[in-house]
C-alpha cells in the first residue's frame, strides 16, 4: 500500500510541474505581446 501512495504523490508532482510549466508558457507569450 506505502508503494500505492508513493506513486501517487509522484503523480501528483508531475501534474503540478507540468501545469506549472503552462503557466510559465502562457506568461511568456503575454510578456512577448
Amino acid at each position: 500500500r506505502v508503494g500505492s501512495y508513493r506513486v501517487l504523490f509522484n503523480i501528483l508532482e508531475t501534474v503540478e510541474i507540468i501545469s506549472i510549466e503552462e503557466v510559465r508558457k502562457r506568461d511568456e507569450r503575454t510578456y512577448s505581446v
